[in-house]
């Protein structure tokens, strides 16, 4: 959809969506919560905003280009769901099976099939996770629905590092996946290279990211 590379730090909670990416583009905040995107200037004032935002993804002139908080949405989404596997599984609302196991190339992977709640903002409502023989997440199926029902893609994790006993790739990839659910290496569709992983509270994850100015309602951009 046009949109140029994005360089920011992410703090993505794990017990529920929300993501807070410092800088968004232009602005100090960008954020997602489970129904709602919005931005922030430094004040913390709301300066746009959108309710609901997974219902208008997918059609219309969204099918042609997508505004800031089309892309705020998307991008703060995946973050959510690539983050919080498997943390999420084991909430309310998601549904867990094992889909049997799974050869490619030189790699035999145990998969897991995972339903989504629908009050989740996620790229389509059911995943499927390659796990490796030390269960680390190698890749995940889905359709990335905002961008069409056609976008089949596979996304792939590598180079795990562990920080204070959690263990995440730095780096990831997004390919085209065919419905034989073969991976074509090219082109290439996202690429998201992460330089440092940390855990913190929850506190400083929220903290900064729901506050809104009394005098001045939020605008689109």
């Amino acid at each position: 959809h046009g949109q140029p590379s994005l360089r920011t730090m992410a703090r993505v909670a794990t017990r529920e969506p929300l993501v807070v990416l410092s800088p968004y583009r232009r602005w100090p905040r960008g954020v997602l919560q489970r129904d709602r995107v919005f931005i922030e200037d430094a004040s913390g004032r709301v300066m746009a905003e959108r309710r609901n935002p997974r219902a208008r993804m997918g059609r219309g002139r969204r099918l042609l280009w997508w505004d800031t908080l089309d892309t705020l949405y998307f991008v703060g989404s995946a973050l959510s769901n690539y983050v919080r596997a498997p943390f999420m599984f084991a909430q309310n609302g998601f549904h867990v099976v094992s889909a049997g196991v799974a050869t490619f190339g030189s790699g035999t992977w145990s998969t897991l099939r995972v339903t989504f709640p629908v009050d989740e903002p996620t790229h389509c409502a059911t995943h499927v996770y390659y796990l490796d023989a030390a269960h680390l997440i190698r890749r995940l199926d889905y359709v990335a629905e905002p961008i069409g029902r056609s976008a089949r893609a596979a996304h792939l994790c590598a180079d795990y590092r562990e920080s204070r006993g959690l263990r995440a790739p730095t780096r990831r990839w997004v390919v085209p996946r065919t419905r034989g659910d073969r991976v074509r290496s090219w082109p290439p569709l996202v690429q998201i290279r992460i330089t440092g992983v940390r855990p913190i509270s929850h506190a400083l994850i929220a903290d900064g990211s729901t506050h809104t100015h009394p005098s001045e309602a939020p605008r689109s951009l």
